[in-house]
């Protein structure tokens, strides 16, 4: 049965839904992109040049106490005089030193940028580590610079007493000599194929965040009513045409989820009118290939079950295609009546599939629709028929594309916009509904038209799964305005 009032679900819920939703549409930049980005960072890490690092050790004895009783002694700590000689090692002068005696083509500036000195806290050790494309060159860089440092600081210290570059008498001792290692330490394979997935996976979030805030198609129910005003009445699910020659009547089948969204789009329907029944119903779309002509079909169906006698009108006489979905012949209908060149007892086409439900087909494809559906003619035709049935199913053409729908709208009770997910626009979906009320019609609501996902068995109404439609009471019986038509082959002359 239908629900009072609208109940959204809680916001943790309504936000973990909609975050999937996201990533069930998105899920294909969430797995590939990462995996370039992957691919990506292990080929620049394959092609990337091998760096090899060996280091030595060298520790520090000062000739002064590090701890002094003498109260006018400088107090040094190991820390400072580590760092004093880590500072000394890395002076361009000494590179340059090492740079000449191992023929390296490169400044004193860039070999700095391959040398690492580390003072151990609380030691007297300094770690030296030099980088290198070979591992024997590392070391050789390794060894040689500190070797050269241990000679130069022996020589300050034995040209002058008094030194001012650090505590006289200070000795070096190499702990540990570099040696080759065989392993690189730069391209790490696994950080960097680590890092452009990271980077894959963050650059697809930016993308998945930057679409989504650009998009400006109907995807939810709530945005809708807030942008145009207008309520959800059903939600049809995508579901692929049956095959055979009613494959698009997924109203036929009395336990599918398509069936089952048409009653509901009928209860809503009948309720949304409980004051002001809505007898004769325009079914359009704001643009193109929304699936209105399919939906106009389906409730047509759906309301001739329920026992109502039901006809269904297709107006769209730009590119009609109710003949086709009922396998009628389109050559005799609507304007054939509106012309009265034609008797309507040879228009009116009983569907044996379903009882209650009469099809009228657009007849001949006229030069000027507009004209014609806005005759004074039309005017007449409408009101007979819709007085006629219980229920009056009028297809017509888009509202944006032509001003078809505008004219019929003013002659019918109220109107459903057909609106597909993910693919009609907010903007026109208001230009639509701005445009029917302007010339006086009314706007009833929306189909929410080709869900996917998820959101195929949420609803913004609740119906129950006993049919109670059938005991609501119906309009008061109408007597038919000609006799039952008849099915006849199939026409040829098709426009969409």
């Amino acid at each position: 049965m239908l629900s009072a009032t609208y109940q959204p679900e809680d916001d943790i819920n309504f936000d973990l839904r909609h975050y999937l939703i996201i990533f069930r549409r998105f899920w294909v930049l969430f797995v590939v992109i990462p995996l370039i980005g992957a691919a990506a960072g292990g080929i620049v890490s394959v092609r990337t040049p091998r760096v090899y690092q060996s280091q030595t050790s060298l520790l520090l004895r000062p000739a002064q106490p590090i701890a002094s009783n003498d109260p006018t002694a400088a107090q040094l700590t190991s820390d400072q005089i580590a760092s004093t000689y880590a500072t000394l090692i890395t002076e361009p002068p000494l590179l340059q030193q090492v740079i000449s005696e191992l023929h390296l083509p490169i400044s004193p500036a860039e070999f700095s940028r391959d040398i690492t000195v580390t003072a151990i806290p609380n030691t007297t050790i300094l770690s030296v580590a030099a980088q290198a494309d070979r591992p024997t060159l590392a070391a050789d860089i390794a060894n040689r610079l500190v070797g050269d440092f241990v000679v130069s600081m022996r020589q300050i210290q034995s040209s002058s007493s008094s030194s001012k570059t650090g505590p006289p008498g200070d000795d070096f001792v190499v702990v540990a000599k570099a040696v080759p290692v065989s392993t690189p330490v730069s391209p790490s394979l696994k950080k960097d194929v680590a890092v452009g997935f990271a980077g894959g996976l963050g650059l697809t979030v930016l993308v998945v965040i930057t679409i989504t805030l650009l998009d400006q198609t109907v995807k939810k129910d709530e945005d809708l009513f807030r942008r145009t005003g207008l309520l959800a009445l059903a939600h049809i699910p995508k579901v692929p045409a049956a095959r055979g020659p009613l494959g698009e009547l997924a109203a036929l089948t009395a336990d599918s989820a398509s069936a089952e969204a048409y009653r509901v789009l009928r209860t809503n329907l009948i309720f949304s009118g409980v004051d002001h029944p809505a007898h004769g119903i325009l079914v359009t779309s704001a643009s193109p290939h929304e699936g209105k002509s399919r939906t106009a079909a389906n409730l047509a169906i759906s309301l001739s079950q329920a026992g109502y006698r039901t006809l269904l009108v297709d107006a769209d006489l730009r590119r009609p295609s109710q003949h086709l979905t009922f396998r009628r012949i389109r050559n005799l209908g609507l304007t054939n009546l509106i012309l009265e060149d034609v008797p309507e007892d040879r228009l009116f086409s009983s569907d044996v599939n379903v009882p209650n439900l009469w099809l009228l087909a657009s007849g001949p494809i006229p030069p000027n629709p507009a004209e014609l559906l806005g005759s004074t003619k039309m005017q007449a035709l409408l009101h007979h028929l819709s007085t006629s049935y219980d229920f009056l199913v009028v297809d017509s053409p888009p509202v944006t594309a032509v001003t078809d729908p505008c004219i019929l709208a003013t002659r019918l009770d109220g109107c459903l916009l057909v609106v597909e997910q993910r693919h009609s626009k907010y903007a026109d979906v208001a230009r639509a509904k701005a445009q029917i009320e302007r010339v006086g019609g009314h706007v009833i609501g929306v189909v929410l038209n080709k869900i996917q996902g998820p959101e195929a068995t949420y609803y913004g109404y609740g119906y129950s799964s006993d049919d109670q439609s059938e005991k609501y009471e119906k309009p008061p019986t109408r007597t038919r305005p000609g006799a039952s038509g008849h099915d006849a082959a199939l026409s040829t002359n098709v426009d969409e």
